[in-house]
């Protein structure tokens, strides 16, 4: 599951969805502004859409033809990297609003379930460690990208910083065993 650019004409451009099965590609959506898609495990999709000067979390039905808002539309928010949780029942993502960019974690049907990580910096890429304790990030408050975790076990998570490589790391993945992880 992915999403595309389709230039519309020299001024619009619309994000779409596309599924590759075996090297043969589908388009799932049409005109539709979305990106950032992941997918749970029964074929449900998160992803970001966009809207005249904001963003917004959806749901998409496995083939797409159903979208469902879980989060409104609002100048002072943005939305990016919607993660489902490994057992489909929480969803992980960046909400940036006021100056402030934060990790969320929201139900299915997007209400609030915690926040946490709130800072002036980036924080990007959040990913879920197999067994859904634990919540893996990229943030820059310290200057370059470095990977962070929150144990989401416990109410507001505290961060904690682990990696420091000079030349900053992005986009953290736990490997299914827990034993590394890739960025």
């Amino acid at each position: 599951l992915f999403f595309q650019p389709d230039y519309l004409d020299p001024y619009h451009i619309r994000n779409d969805l596309y599924v590759d099965r075996e090297g043969s590609q589908t388009r799932l959506t049409i005109g539709a502004r979305l990106s950032a898609p992941d997918v749970r495990s029964d074929g449900e999709i998160v992803a970001v859409q966009d809207a005249p000067a904001t963003t917004r979390l959806v749901r998409l039905s496995q083939d797409a033809r159903t979208i469902v808002a879980i989060t409104a539309t609002s100048i002072d928010v943005q939305w990016a990297d919607p993660r489902w949780s490994p057992d489909g029942t929480r969803i992980a993502a960046v909400r940036q609003s006021h100056g402030r960019s934060g990790i969320v974690i929201l139900d299915p049907d997007g209400k609030m379930i915690d926040a946490f990580g709130a800072t002036h910096s980036i924080n990007s890429s959040p990913s879920w460690s197999p067994d859904g304790r634990r919540i893996f990030f990229s943030s820059e408050r310290g200057g370059s990208p470095q990977v962070y975790v929150a144990d989401v076990t416990t109410f507001a998570p505290s961060v904690g910083r682990i990696t420091r490589a000079p030349t900053g790391v992005f986009a953290p993945e736990a490997s299914p065993d827990r034993m590394e992880l890739a960025t």
